[in-house]
């Protein structure tokens, strides 16, 4: 019996000895022991998150307990933050800072969980830093509208890095005109915001629309944007008693009284 013992715990172990990473955040990845595990792009300054489901593929007997990282190569100011424990899910984090160079980085990852079911695997975690990931466009640079009329310009925005990023969508106009906006873009992604623009007078208007990074104030693109305003016929009916002051009804009486004054004498 205690040959027979001895071969299926060898038989267990060797069974067990590759277990996989299930990453679900900021990508979405089956990855197998010893390979790179690619999590995209980042600028300098900002975080990620890597996210890994606790299941090894064992079932709920047989899970991960602690995802460590190792030491960053190249260091670039990188920092690291480990999970040790999750109830679905182990959150690491990579924070880069606003003078790390631009290049590619990769971090050694040890899955762990009960050592009497799970063999530690190892992973290669490689990520991008970066500029330019964000960026932003407007589907047409010139507008017509009419005075005092809402008339809308589409910003198109475009994350491309792997992680949250939160801006404020600026006009360069009046409060009066248009106000600011703030958008979140996740990971990958990308929205259109109408940036809504109010005129108080005819003409053309052109000003920017600058994107501006919420946690830092970081410029990140500036749009440039033109709005001709046309008069509505009420404005245009308006600027003509404006011209004619004679007409309006405050001023009759004047009239009349010079009128009667200078008949008399």
């Amino acid at each position: 019996m205690k040959p027979l013992g001895i071969v299926l715990a060898l038989l267990i172990i060797t069974t067990l000895a590759h277990a996989d990473a299930f990453v679900v955040d900021p990508i979405v990845e089956h990855a197998k022991p010893n390979t790179v595990i690619d999590i995209g792009g980042v600028s300098p300054g900002e975080k990620i998150e890597l996210i890994l489901s606790t299941d090894a593929g064992y079932g709920k007997n047989a899970e991960w307990e602690s995802a460590i990282l190792g030491t960053v190569s190249p260091s670039g100011g990188v920092r690291t933050q480990s999970a040790e424990s999750g109830d679905d899910s182990l959150i690491t984090s990579i924070q880069t800072t606003s003078i790390t160079p631009v290049g590619t980085y990769t971090i050694p990852l040890t899955l762990s969980g009960n050592p009497d079911l799970l063999q530690n695997e190892t992973y290669t975690i490689q990520f991008h830093v970066a500029r330019g990931l964000i960026k932003g466009s407007l589907s047409t640079e010139n507008v017509n509208g009419k005075v005092n009329e809402p008339s809308t310009f589409s910003v198109l925005l475009v994350n491309d890095s792997s992680t949250l990023v939160s801006l404020n969508v600026v006009p360069a106009l009046p409060s009066v005109w248009s106000k600011p906006q703030r958008v979140q873009l996740k990971p990958h992604s990308f929205v259109t915001v109408p940036v809504i623009v109010t005129p108080r007078f005819a003409g053309p208007k052109t000003f920017d629309i600058t994107l501006v990074r919420n946690e830092n104030g970081l410029v990140i693109d500036t749009l440039n944007a033109t709005l001709v305003a046309n008069p509505t016929i009420k404005d245009r009916y308006s600027a003509g008693l404006y011209g004619f002051p004679f007409f309006t009804i405050s001023l009759v009486a004047n009239y009349v009284a010079n009128a009667f004054f200078s008949f008399v004498l």
